[in-house]
């Protein structure tokens, strides 16, 4: 859809398959891309990082909408991670997305460390198929795959014209991978600014709980995968629905920052926190939000 616009717009050159560098100058941006070059009052850079940080972990995820001969979902229920299924050296989870009693999303989920490489996505959602709706026959609609960097790590603006977004603006939230909602509301600040003809403002940092909370279940995460079912577990069971979300989606109060600490498993998290606030840079280092 958003192509389809693009090639409808008279104003608009889309350039595909070539490298494209950018450098911030006093009034422009000179962009070169191929063997042409621009100047821009303004650019914005999407591309993400090219490593990961600290951790280094990697949400990688393959997902079939499928349609089934017989009706076996429940389009009133969301399975958000299950991890009833292979646990082999990263944290393992499927979560299932009905639209009606005949079709759904269901996506394979792993939190993968630097070199590891997933088991067949494939093999898993059949086998999940299988053993939690007794579905062997059904037809794939559609196809999707992909990888998120799980680490707080960005490229940030270093001017004013020249601004990162999505995820190289840090829109990712780095402990769960979520990023729609604020890469969403990073592009309705910027378009608000544009229309009232202002140059935007970098985005806002996180605020330094919320990146230390963050950084404590992705160094338990990274050191020890298996205690994943049993911490978002914990959090789910514990926390209130809204406050969860509100949290998940960068829009916590401080009473749901507090409810989610008290959630986790103290001795764990503490031993996380006291190694994390011993190496300070593994937290205040500035993330993004939208």
């Amino acid at each position: 859809m958003a192509l389809e616009r693009l090639h409808a717009a008279p104003h608009i050159t889309l350039r595909l398959g070539v490298t494209a560098t950018a450098e911030e100058q006093d009034d422009c941006v000179l962009l070169r891309f191929g063997n042409e070059a621009a100047r821009a009052r303004l650019a914005f850079d999407t591309r993400p990082p090219r490593r990961l940080g600290a951790y280094g972990l990697t949400q990688r995820f393959a997902g079939w909408e499928i349609e089934t001969q017989d009706e076996v979902f429940d389009p009133a229920a969301v399975t958000l991670m299950d991890f009833r299924c292979g646990q082999t050296g990263a944290a393992h989870f499927t979560y299932v997305l009905p639209s009606s009693a005949r079709r759904a999303l269901v996506e394979d989920t792993w939190f993968a460390p630097p070199g590891f490489q997933p088991p067949d996505h494939d093999t898993a959602i059949r086998d999940y198929l299988r053993a939690r709706y007794g579905v062997t026959r059904f037809e794939i609609i559609f196809k999707e795959h992909g990888a998120l960097p799980m680490d707080p790590v960005f490229r940030p603006a270093t001017g004013r014209r020249l601004l990162p977004m999505g995820l190289a603006g840090g829109g990712a939230r780095p402990s769960t991978g979520y990023a729609f909602n604020a890469i969403q509301r990073q592009c309705d600040t910027i378009a608000v600014d544009l229309r009232a003809g202002r140059l935007p403002l970098p985005v806002r940092p996180r605020p330094g709980m919320v990146r230390l909370m963050d950084s404590v279940l992705l160094d338990m995460l990274a050191r020890q995968p298996e205690l994943a079912a049993a911490l978002f577990a914990s959090l789910f069971d514990q926390c209130n629905p809204a406050g969860l979300v509100r949290f998940l989606n960068d829009r916590a109060s401080l009473l749901d920052l507090a409810a989610v600490g008290v959630a986790m498993p103290f001795k764990t998290t503490s031993l996380a926190t006291i190694h994390l606030l011993l190496d300070r840079t593994a937290w205040a280092r500035p993330a993004i939000a939208g």
